[in-house]
């Protein structure tokens, strides 16, 4: 009954995103616009729940399936952050932290991950966008952290996932009904948090199916480390991330630890600027301090300057300046808004690590002026 319901639903449901997509981009005016995205919003979310009775059904039933063919993980990796955090269409738009703090989200890729994989593209970007909505879902102060990466195997690796949180973490019994694959979440607190309950009994089966395993650390109001492990075979050993002349780069990265609520955020981003300083041979370093950025930029060795808002907004004058002589660019949320003539570049948070790479592709020192 559940299967046949969700597949009935899904036609009307998807006649009105369609429909409310077309239109957000016609020339309605602005306030037409706004309501036409809250419908969008709504008939996404509604969609995705949707998809977890019928993901649920079938793995209750014993009716789930997986389709394999060749994939990119790193497009299906994309695909499924978007699902979540993209603009006004995402499962969680315009979803904020405890009195409307905006949350971090770091998501960080090993760059020798197999550029072509042979699986299930499809039930695996289901699977990362359940534990990256459940992980943001149930956080209210800090963030979240994914990290994949892949383990060399006989019969190809083990892609290896890993989320961390700063939630509200669960308890013994929560995880006991998760490795049984049961119904997760408590009823006034999913109600709280706008969602069905599903995603990580689904997150279980699909990985169960797909004969990997899946391992959570948890503890009220601790946070939530959830670690996936499924063996995928290897059509393309060539590299996801990849990054030419990485000796012509010196660049810096200055995040103030201080400001996060907390601190694990600032070791998240830590650790990606140690990815990318291991795994490309780039020569890059985090400032503790604003003084000390002014030194290194006094240097004369910069190339690239690696800033947040928070950063920029305690002396946007200075940083306008050096983006004349070096390229800054500040990772930002959708609303930030440089200086008057400001030449900073911006990328927008979510701060993915496809992104810093291509930024540095398209900002090589001596390469042509874009």
């Amino acid at each position: 009954f559940l299967s046949n319901m969700s597949h009935e639903l899904r036609t009307p449901i998807n006649a009105v995103n369609g429909v409310s997509e077309i239109l957000q981009g016609s020339n309605l005016p602005e306030k037409e616009k706004r309501g036409i995205g809250v419908i969008r919003s709504a008939g996404k979310r509604l969609y995705y729940q949707i998809s977890d009775v019928l993901d649920y059904s079938e793995i209750e039933t014993g009716h789930f399936s997986l389709t394999y063919d060749e994939y990119e993980p790193v497009s299906v990796i994309h695909d499924a952050v978007s699902m979540v955090c993209d603009g006004d269409s995402g499962l969680l738009a315009g979803f904020s932290g405890k009195k409307g703090e905006s949350l971090e989200f770091a998501i960080d890729v090993e760059p020798s991950l197999p550029k072509v994989l042979y699986g299930d593209a499809e039930r695996l970007k289901r699977l990362l966008a359940a534990l990256i909505d459940n992980a943001l879902k149930f956080t209210e102060i800090g963030g979240v952290y994914l990290y994949i990466r892949s383990r060399k195997e006989k019969y190809g690796i083990n892609l290896n996932i890993d989320i961390w949180d700063t939630g509200c973490g669960m308890d013994e019994e929560q995880q006991k009904r998760l490795f049984h694959g049961s119904y997760l979440g408590d009823n006034s607190a999913e109600r709280k948090k706008r969602g069905l309950g599903l995603g990580l009994a689904i997150a279980h089966g699909i990985v169960s199916a797909m004969k990997g395993f899946i391992t959570v650390e948890s503890g009220l109001e601790e946070g939530t480390h959830i670690h996936v492990s499924i063996p995928q075979e290897v059509r393309s050993k060539e590299h996801s991330l990849t990054l030419e002349q990485p000796e012509k780069y010196r660049s810096v990265c200055y995040f103030n630890k201080e400001k996060y609520a907390r601190r694990e955020i600032g070791s998240f981003y830590y650790r990606m600027v140690e990815h990318i300083r291991i795994s490309f041979g780039v020569d890059i370093s985090i400032a503790s301090s604003l003084q000390e950025v002014k030194e290194l930029c006094a240097s004369g060795v910069m190339t690239h300057l690696y800033i947040s808002v928070w950063e920029y907004q305690m002396e946007p004058e200075f940083f306008d300046r050096m983006a004349e002589k070096f390229t800054v660019c500040v990772f930002a949320e959708r609303e930030f808004v440089p200086t008057k003539g400001s030449s900073v570049d911006i990328i927008y948070k979510p701060i993915f690590m496809f992104a810093v790479i291509n930024h540095l592709r398209a900002t090589l020192p001596g390469g042509p002026v874009r």
